[in-house]
């Protein structure tokens, strides 16, 4: 019979997630990547993504169309999503976690692909999962084996 811990919420009893390095795996100088604009509800979202030579995702910028406190908690946030993957965090684990949530600026967006999320941070998850994580991506990788 498994012993419960009192006071500690379910939550927080998770496996933790295994970090595949310690060592942190710095981009290349002269990367891929691409800059991608949506309009979310009346707002100019920008993602920018920079690849490692294989074409795995090693970095984002975002940048949201107007100047303030919200620009800084989107560059915060981007800023602790490159720093994971460089450590070796799974971008799965980012967009799993990022995917549906809630809060301002969700709706109508300008994207093709995803014409409604619930917020930016959940386009981003969505255009990441598009974009690195989807089965057509994964096959259209260079190989880098010879």
């Amino acid at each position: 019979m498994k012993k419960r811990l009192k006071g500690i919420p379910r939550r927080f009893k998770r496996k933790p997630v295994v970090v595949h390095s310690r060592d942190r795996l710095s981009l290349p100088v002269d990367r891929n990547g691409k800059t991608i604009k949506v309009v979310i509800k009346g707002k100019n979202v920008y993602l920018t993504t920079g690849e490692y030579e294989d074409g795995t995702l090693g970095e984002i910028f975002i940048k949201i169309g107007k100047q303030g406190e919200e620009n800084a908690v989107y560059d915060m946030a981007a800023i602790a999503i490159s720093l994971g993957l460089q450590y070796g965090v799974p971008l799965e684990v980012f967009v799993n976690k990022l995917e549906h949530q809630r809060m301002e600026s969700g709706g109508v967006t300008s994207d093709p692909d995803l014409p409604i999320v619930s917020s930016i941070m959940d386009w981003i998850a969505k255009r990441l999962r598009k974009d690195f994580l989807s089965a057509d991506n994964l096959d259209k990788r260079p190989d880098t084996t010879s």
